[in-house]
């Protein structure tokens, strides 16, 4: 949904330019978009179809509880200088029927770009199963 090439490509919707901004000393042109409902759904059926190990019926979980979710909100930062991204914040809002629902957003600052980097992985004792 995004290109990275320096502009927002959106599938079913359009960009608003939010202006300019300073990230981490660095320039940034943003955009906000927001991501129907439908074309997120869209989206997530194709991934799912092209996935094997994914039971029909587990696709059909999957797809039925995006049913509640209210279309995404995403602002995304730009350096335009070299094309890539800055900064992007999500913000989402599920209903779980009578049970109330989640609404929150992330942010996401992109630094470093081209640097090393050394990940070690945590001890087991540190870990916990993926629930699944």
């Amino acid at each position: 949904m995004i290109d990275g090439t320096g502009g927002v490509g959106v599938v079913g919707n359009r960009a608003v330019g939010l202006g300019t901004t300073t990230i981490h000393g660095v320039a940034a042109k943003g955009y906000s978009v927001t991501i129907p409902t439908s074309v997120l759904k869209a989206e997530v059926a194709k991934e799912l179809n092209s996935d094997q190990s994914i039971s029909a019926s587990d696709r059909a979980r999957i797809l039925s509880g995006l049913d509640t979710l209210s279309p995404i909100n995403m602002q995304v930062w730009f350096d335009p200088a070299r094309n890539l991204m800055s900064r992007m914040k999500v913000n989402v809002s599920l209903s779980v029927g009578s049970a109330g629902g989640f609404s929150g957003g992330m942010t996401f600052d992109f630094t470093q770009y081209g640097e090393p980097l050394s990940i070690k992985a945590p001890p087991a004792s540190d870990t916990a199963p993926f629930p699944g």
